[in-house]
């Protein structure tokens, strides 16, 4: 999924901009969705009394946030998952025995439940580990957005040292050396088995990673009880904070970057567990410093601890670091319940091919 235009030329524009401009405009940004998001419900209190708080229809329309749909496989494209999903969980695509399953155990929701990632170089601190359902729907990937791309993404964790420390020579080796392997290939790609043929299995496997049929998705597409009252009262929470314009789109998020600590330094005054750069190690820019990918809030609830290096152990705590360092605010705890329950609507079932 692309960013929306206007968030994109935000993004570009704030870029090239100094970091205390940065902060200004997204100030201007977050008031501005504010009053944009309250009109109609102005406009609805003085026309017809009290509205319904979780009427989707007062999220401004670039910023729309629709239901997943289900996919749609054909015979072809199922046996390309089937073998995906083997290769997801093959240990000998490592010489070190990591598989992708490894730190993205799917019945976990593609996550680790540890602040960080196990490391293969000794004390190389590592980031938390992003889940992996729904990564067909970001358009920018790792904590930092530096990649662009799934196949960029996978290239980066097969070859990195302290992941999985493979390269693609000892992986086409390892497929092509196992003749269970080789009727799929032969069946799929005409017996080729090369980096190729490996990325489109394994990609198309993560493609299918999509989870519709969250509590939050049937109210979407009309099931009006499939939320209670807190849950929407959050939602409502959710768009007047102004959350909804980073974590927008289909995956609420997963899409653009920011700077994490608008307002207040959460690696001075102790809000993570020490400084990382964020996109600044990439690019040696210092207006990249602390710049990380907003991350999708889809099955959130499931995939703690938070933030980029699992300083967050539970969402009342993620909340509420997001009110302070990216709001600016202290949220009153009323509403932190509110937000949490609204998140917590975003669970949805593990797809089939995850089971």
């Amino acid at each position: 999924m692309s960013e929306p235009p206007g968030i994109r030329r935000l993004v570009d524009a704030l870029r090239d901009r100094p970091r205390q401009l940065q902060r200004l405009v997204v100030m201007i940004v977050v008031v501005g969705m504010g009053l944009v998001l309250l009109q109609p419900l102005l406009r609805e209190t003085r026309d017809a009394g009290p509205p319904d708080v979780g009427e989707p229809s007062l999220v401004a329309p670039e910023l729309a946030v629709l239901p997943l749909p289900a996919p749609t496989l054909s015979p072809q494209q199922q046996r390309k998952v089937a073998l995906g999903r083997r290769l997801f969980r093959e240990s000998a695509l490592s010489p070190r025995g990591m598989a992708c399953a490894s730190c993205h155990p799917l019945a976990r929701y593609g996550t680790l439940p540890q602040p960080r990632s196990p490391s293969l170089v000794k004390d190389r601190r590592e980031r938390n580990v992003p889940t992996v359902l729904n990564v067909a729907l970001n358009s920018r990937f790792g904590w930092d957005g530096h990649l662009t791309s799934l196949q960029a993404q996978l290239d980066e964790v097969l070859t990195n040292p302290a992941h999985m420390g493979s390269n693609w020579s000892h992986v086409v080796a390892a497929v092509a050396g196992d003749p269970t392997y080789q009727e799929d290939f032969d069946a799929l790609y005409g017996g080729r088995i090369d980096r190729e043929t490996i990325s489109d299995a394994l990609l198309a496997f993560e493609r299918a990673l999509v989870t519709p049929g969250s509590p939050f998705d049937r109210y979407l597409s009309g099931e009006s009880d499939a939320l209670d009252e807190r849950a929407l009262a959050g939602f409502r929470r959710f768009r007047e904070y102004g959350c909804i314009a980073c974590h927008q789109g289909r995956n609420l998020g997963g899409n653009m970057t920011a700077v994490y600590g608008l307002f207040g330094d959460p690696f001075a005054s102790g809000g993570a567990d020490g400084e990382d750069l964020g996109l600044k190690r990439y690019t040696g820019r210092e207006d990249d410093r602390h710049v990380f990918r907003v991350p999708s809030l889809r099955n959130v609830a499931m995939t703690a601890p938070y933030l980029h290096d699992g300083s967050a152990p539970d969402l009342a705590e993620a909340v509420r670091r997001m009110g302070r360092y990216q709001l600016g605010k202290r949220l009153p705890e009323r509403d932190v319940v509110l937000l949490v329950a609204f998140l917590r609507s975003l669970t949805a079932p593990l797809p089939e091919v995850a089971r």
